[in-house]
């Protein structure tokens, strides 16, 4: 048995997410907003990356481990999982619960209602499982949509999404009839790291791609359309930067990424800790993604310095840009569109440069941390025991 004791008499925020360094990477800013605003602060999670449980105690945080696998489907080890949450639950005696991403959001959703405890449920897109049409996926979307009514069916709580079409699919599938569905765009930045630096376009374009090496987030596209425009005579460089996802399925493997380096068709940066800096070092960021996103972070961050976005016209992406108008979109796995783009970039580079300053004013006024944060400590504040 866990030995947890409440220190005060503060209300009590449970978050759930599956693995660490994801918490670490998009959450941890909202997780220090609502510990400033008078919260204990659990974090239940996988703690797999050495050093991020010790971070999070210093930040004040109190950190329980869970095994929790995210891609696992073995039936005895996952009830497992969900009884050992729901225990855990069960003794911190949380005001809300908040959990992140499908099993946390089902998991803890079950629990919450067990226990007669408000959940907001944070759906930062709905992953590779919701645009791969394979057979086994659309299985698993089946199973996971019959799981979401009973996280759903309490009387308190609610759904949070970031971005209007992932709200429109569990409308559909009946998700929304007792609990709230609520927009909320992106996860936001902290602008004070990032530094607006507009800057001519060169003879030679620096191409950043920076994500989770899943294969669904379009490296290979990117790499062909990057090959493409060389061979015409508009000089590329590929940069890219990431994390290493052993655990997801269609994952990038270290052999695979360091053979494209060797080969000459990407400069690889591993993971990169001081984003702003390398933002300021590139031309364009793209994300040729074909992966059920939320809004993409980087996509944020790139328009808070500055730089030209091309991404591809799905949920989350769509949302945040339109069309020659502060950005770039191409249809997903277009390598000859994304090469037609940047040949363009050398023949009209102004056209271009506007559409960047366009989204420059429209990060500033929407998502950053100013924007988001407040919304979800609302949250907390409207839906706390």
């Amino acid at each position: 048995m866990l030995s947890i004791t409440n220190k005060s008499n503060k209300p009590r925020l449970a978050y759930v997410i599956n693995v660490d360094w994801y918490f670490r990477l998009h959450w941890l800013n909202r997780a220090k907003a609502a510990l400033t605003s008078g919260y204990q602060v659990y974090i239940i999670t996988a703690f797999v990356t050495p050093g991020v449980k010790r971070e999070f105690e210093i930040h004040g945080f109190d950190c329980i481990h869970i095994r929790l696998s995210r891609t696992g489907i073995n039936p005895v080890q996952e009830i497992k999982s969900a009884i050992q949450l729901y225990r855990i639950l069960k003794q911190i005696q949380p005001d809300i619960v908040h959990s992140i991403t499908v099993k946390p959001n089902i998991y803890a959703g079950i629990a919450a209602n067990l226990l007669r405890v408000p959940s907001i449920k944070s759906i930062p897109g709905l992953g590779v499982t919701f645009s791969n049409h394979g057979i086994f996926y659309r299985l698993i979307r089946k199973l996971i949509l019959v799981l979401y009514k009973p996280a759903g069916a309490g009387n308190h709580g609610a759904f949070v999404f970031e971005n209007m079409a992932d709200k429109t699919v569990f409308y559909k599938n009946g998700l929304g009839r007792k609990q709230e569905m609520i927009h909320i765009p992106g996860a936001g930045i902290d602008a004070s790291l990032f530094r607006f630096a507009p800057k001519p376009f060169p003879d030679r374009l620096k191409i950043l791609f920076a994500a989770r090496l899943l294969k669904e987030k379009g490296l290979d596209t990117l790499v062909s359309a990057v090959e493409a425009a060389n061979t015409r005579g508009c000089p590329c460089d590929l940069l890219v930067a990431g994390i290493f996802d052993p655990a997801a399925k269609a994952a990038y493997s270290q052999r695979e990424i360091h053979a494209l380096a060797s080969s000459g068709k990407i400069q690889w940066l591993g993971q990169v800790n001081d984003m702003p800096a390398l933002l300021d070092q590139v031309d364009i960021v793209a994300l040729p993604t074909r992966y059920g996103e939320g809004i993409p972070r980087i996509l944020i961050e790139a328009g808070a310095v500055g730089r030209l976005v091309i991404t591809t016209a799905i949920p989350g992406c769509s949302q945040l840009l339109k069309n020659n108008i502060n950005g770039i979109l191409v249809q997903p796995n277009d390598a000859d569109g994304i090469c037609k783009v940047l040949c363009n970039i050398m023949k009209h580079p102004h056209r271009y440069e506007k559409m960047s300053a366009t989204f420059y004013k429209e990060i500033l006024n929407r998502y950053t941390d100013k924007d988001i944060i407040p919304q979800f400590l609302g949250l907390y504040s409207r839906f706390c025991r």
